[in-house]
């Protein structure tokens, strides 16, 4: 509905609003996925990810390697490695805490018996 005086849009208070106006979010760190050696069938799991691809993370605290263990998954879900330990408690503190974060591709080297994906772990801030 539009005010006849001010020519401007009337927005219902209740109405949920699809575009955040305000949202941006935050990159926290620059860093690489750990564990893509031992993944099977990593490149065909890696198919569809290009630069600037997003990428869910999944907290694994049951992991008996690192209760701060973070999956990283492509867009079927298939897990394509883990974020490196360093980066570990910060990320799942914020997980932990219902922060939503992701990656973004930011490059990809596939070579012989090598794969490295660099990502940039991202905050979706609302």
């Amino acid at each position: 509905m539009i005010d006849e005086d001010t020519g401007l849009e009337l927005v219902d208070p209740g109405k949920l609003l699809d575009d955040i106006p305000f949202k941006k979010d935050i990159r926290l760190a620059q860093t690489y996925i750990a564990g893509t050696m031992f993944v099977e069938d990593i490149e065909d799991k890696l198919g569809a990810v290009t630069y600037g691809t997003d990428l869910k993370l999944r907290r694994d605290p049951s992991n008996p390697y690192d209760r701060n263990a973070i999956e990283v998954l492509n867009g079927y879900g298939d897990r394509i490695g883990f974020l490196p330990r360093k980066i570990n408690p910060i990320a799942a503190g914020l997980m932990d805490s219902g922060k939503h974060l992701y990656c973004r591709v930011t490059s990809m080297v596939f070579e012989m018996d090598y794969t490295e994906v660099d990502v940039d772990i991202m905050m979706e801030d609302l």
